[in-house]
């Protein structure tokens, strides 16, 4: 939609072509179309696991009280 954003598009795909690193990382209409809830689910599963995620929080809660509700909607 902007001329600065296709034009980095195609030199990306250009530098790039035939691997990964051609492809945007926030995808296409059409790629994102494509992806399931089970995709999504998947893709969480590989990529969030305990001890790789690191949350920043600003809170008036206590701390442990706040570990818990994370925790709770990590679950």
């Amino acid at each position: 939609s902007s001329p600065p954003r296709l034009l980095f598009r195609a030199v990306r795909e250009a530098m790039f072509r035939g691997t990964p690193l051609s492809h945007l990382p926030d995808g296409t209409i059409d790629s994102m179309k494509r992806i399931k809830l089970a995709d999504a689910k998947a893709l969480i599963a590989r990529q969030i696991v305990d001890g790789n995620v690191v949350v920043a929080v600003s809170s008036k809660l206590p701390k442990e009280e706040l570990k818990r509700k994370i925790e709770a909607a990590f679950a």
